[in-house]
């Protein structure tokens, strides 16, 4: 692939108010629940008064946050491979090409 400029996403948590209710309705990914309200966007559309999550702070995420995280990356990463798609289908090509000239010359070299 190119070598593109990675897009981070960041994590942020808010409290189950009308501010936070608000920002979250702005944004892609939330997830609100009675007792609080997670986004998850690019870094760089951060949302203003949200507390981020960290890496060190995910073990507070509950199992249902961990799979709403999990869902959001695959939906992420869904959207590049689309994007993306002819050229990993040159690329796995020219590798399936590569193996099959390697074991034809491996069967030519037994015979």
């Amino acid at each position: 692939m190119t070598d593109e400029l990675k897009i981070t996403y960041k994590l942020f948590a808010f409290n189950v108010d009308k501010d936070g209710i608000e920002e979250a309705s702005k944004q892609r990914f939330c997830r609100i629940t009675p007792f609080y309200i997670l986004v998850y966007c690019e870094a760089e559309k951060a949302p203003k008064n949200g507390i981020e999550i960290t890496q060190t702070e995910t073990h507070r995420l509950s199992k249902q946050d961990e799979q709403w995280l999990l869902d959001c990356n695959l939906v992420i990463l869904a959207e590049e491979a689309k994007k993306h798609e002819a050229e990993i289908t040159s690329t796995l090509q020219e590798r399936i090409e590569q193996i099959e000239a390697i074991l034809k010359a491996k069967k030519e070299a037994k015979e």
